[in-house]
């Protein structure tokens, strides 16, 4: 179809635009705990269901060889997925050479998948990450249902969050063939940033 051509630079453009706010996303989150030195109201089994969501999520479009901006910001996310659980861990009074060599260990696994995980198995992470980043979201949910609070979630996270899977619906549809796997994430994604985005507006920090 001549006339839907430009639409796949279109989405190229917006793939790379949405590795640019990638950086952004979990920031604010970030620069809290930088400030306060406490992660208070953020749940570890949070960021830690999502860290391994993350990883897993990459690991299938890498092995596919889909074009590297339909995926990049995930491996954004996940490196700072990853700072948070260390920020978490070094506030909870885990030992730095401990949290160090955890981190290490990751970074390690996460080549090797990247590596030699076989295109068939790489599939399956798919599933797999969906089901963990869906799950990732739940227990700071329903935390902050419980305390009636955001737990310190950033509605300017949950926002992006909201814009990048939109956006990335489209972007899988132009780029990646509209591979159901890939939408399923994507369409969650959107749902449970937007509830954690009125958790922040309904009971703010």
């Amino acid at each position: 179809d001549p006339a839907g051509e430009p639409k796949a630079p279109l989405a190229r453009v917006l793939g790379w635009g949405m590795t640019c706010g990638a950086l952004g996303v979990f920031l604010p989150i970030i620069l809290r705990l930088v400030e306060t030195r406490s992660a208070a109201g953020l749940s570890p089994l949070t960021w830690s269901l999502q860290l391994l969501g993350y990883a897993l999520f990459v690991v299938y479009p890498a092995r596919s060889g889909f074009p590297l901006s339909s995926y990049v910001e995930y491996a954004v996310l996940m490196a700072q997925s990853l700072a948070i659980n260390c920020m978490i861990r070094l506030f909870a009074g885990v030992a730095a050479p401990s949290v160090a060599a955890g981190a290490a260990a990751y970074c390690v696994a996460l080549a090797l998948a990247l590596r030699c995980t076989p295109l068939r198995l790489a599939k399956l992470c798919v599933p797999a990450a969906t089901a963990l980043l869906s799950t990732a979201l739940l227990p700071q949910i329903c935390r902050n249902f419980a305390a009636r609070s955001s737990g310190g979630w950033s509605g300017i996270t949950a926002s992006l969050g909201i814009v990048g899977n939109s956006l990335r619906l489209y972007t899988t549809l132009r780029l990646a063939g509209g591979d159901r796997l890939l939408l399923a994430q994507f369409g969650l994604g959107v749902s449970l940033n937007a509830i954690l985005l009125t958790q922040v507006l309904v009971w703010g920090v």
